[in-house]
């Protein structure tokens, strides 16, 4: 059963929405690999379905499927060094079709396999 949450790992704790607009809390000490907030959908305690979150500056958007970032129209930043990738995952590596940019506004535009530029793709300069 999906329910619909706001995590706040930073406080661990995790407060869920009820159908009635009411909050009731439960505790969890991580998420993924760290600290943070996490936005969405879960399913057994992991992000599950569409949502997003933060940690130590970096912000993930997309679909989630049992803890990791799976299928298309994913999205990563990174604050302090401005590095993005916007593309498809698969367990929270860069899988399939890709775009990433790296913190001197190079890019490319391609191919991935477990999170490693891979097959046909395009470099371009910043």
């Amino acid at each position: 059963m999906l329910s619909r949450t706001m995590v706040d790992v930073t406080n661990d704790r995790r407060l869920f929405l009820a159908a009635d607009g009411a909050f009731s809390q439960a505790f969890q000490k991580t998420w993924g690999f760290g600290k943070g907030t996490y936005t969405g959908c879960t399913l057994n305690g992991k992000s599950h379905g569409p949502g997003a979150g933060t940690v130590l500056g970096m912000h993930f958007e997309g679909n989630w499927k049992l803890g990791n970032l799976e299928g298309c129209n994913g999205t990563f930043y990174d604050n302090a060094t401005t590095e993005s990738y916007d593309g498809c995952w698969h367990k929270s590596l860069y899988n399939g079709i890709g775009t990433y940019k790296d913190k001197s506004g190079n890019h490319y535009n391609g191919e991935f396999l477990d999170g490693l530029e891979h097959g046909n793709g395009s470099y371009y300069s910043g």
